[in-house]
C-alpha cells in the first residue's frame, strides 16, 4: 500500500492550538512548525499572525530545496 507524506516539502504546514487562560478568561496558544518542529507560543491574534508570516517569509527565501536548513 502506497503512503502519502503527511508534509511535503514544498509547503509549510502549522498546527494552531488555543485555550482559555487563568482566571482573567484571556486567550493563550501555541503554534508548531511541523517541518521544523518549532513551537512558540502567543498571547494575540497579532503574534499569531506575525509568527505566520516570518516563517513563510524565511522559507520564501529559501531556494536550496532544502526545507528548515538555513
Amino acid at each position: 500500500m502506497k503512503t502519502t507524506p503527511l508534509v511535503q516539502a514544498n509547503r509549510d504546514v502549522f498546527v494552531v492550538r488555543r485555550w482559555r487562560g487563568c482566571a482573567d478568561g484571556s486567550w493563550r496558544g501555541q503554534v508548531v512548525h511541523l517541518i521544523s518542529g518549532e513551537r512558540v507560543n502567543f498571547t494575540s491574534d497579532e503574534e499569531l499572525l506575525a509568527y505566520i508570516q516570518r516563517r513563510l517569509h524565511t522559507q520564501g527565501g529559501n531556494t536550496s530545496g532544502r526545507m528548515g536548513l538555513r
